[in-house]
């Protein structure tokens, strides 16, 4: 009498050490169409062996090679052994190095815990604070005394007047423009102002001296 319960497939870790373990036992080479038959023979879905056995091959586990016309794999014990030593000792080096980094971080979070209980790290703390708060005021101090600064005052003037003749030379143009417009295209004065998004108000740069606004804030920071 048959079993209704359906037999559960290889998972691929299972494929993968089936077959090796052809290999392993034949001890010989193998092209890819023999592989298939000893492996299906074993249990493993043919149509899925010719990843399995790329993927051992990725692993390093199985060599491959051209002969003739033909490709070529084979794996025997001792290599698998060895491809065991070397992983063996490179787990053992992260274990190593993971241990020595925990040893580290231990010695620090004791130091760090013996900090915490030193005498006078309160008082430490606080003195800190103070001493960084006043130079947080220090520093706005130095902000409202730069406007007062002769220094600053004229870096700020040189700055406006580059700035201002710029403006004065663009606002020249313009004015050829439309004296352009309305003399040699016959525009009126309200066309031309549209031509150019002008309007009446459009005119020189007139702006505060610097020293006015020093002033105005001397007597802010004063108050």
């Amino acid at each position: 009498q048959m079993s209704g319960k359906k037999r559960k497939g290889l998972s691929i870790d299972e494929k993968k050490r089936v077959i090796l373990g052809i290999y392993h036992e034949r001890k010989e080479p193998f092209n890819l169409k023999e592989i298939e038959n000893h492996g299906s023979k074993k249990g493993v879905v043919q149509q899925t062996i010719k990843d399995i056995n790329q993927s051992l091959i990725d692993d390093g586990l199985v060599c491959g090679d051209k002969i003739g016309s033909a490709n070529f794999f084979w794996s025997f014990p001792s290599k698998y052994y060895q491809e065991q030593l070397k992983l063996r000792d490179s787990l053992t080096q992260s274990i190593s190095k993971c241990n020595a980094s925990i040893s580290s971080c231990t010695a620090e979070l004791e130091t760090s815990r013996n900090m915490r209980k030193m005498a006078g790290r309160e008082a430490l703390l606080k003195k800190l604070n103070d001493l960084q708060q006043e130079d947080k005021t220090i520093s706005a101090d130095l902000e409202l005394l730069k406007f007062n600064d002769p220094v600053e005052i004229e870096k700020i003037k040189a700055a406006s007047d580059k700035i201002k003749g710029a403006a004065d030379r663009w606002t020249d143009n313009i004015w050829m423009i439309k004296s352009y417009l309305t003399k040699k295209k016959v525009m009126s004065g309200k066309e031309a102002d549209a031509f150019l998004r002008i309007d009446s108000s459009f005119d020189y740069v007139v702006y505060e001296p610097p020293k006015a606004n020093a002033k105005k804030a001397k007597s802010s920071a004063e108050s």
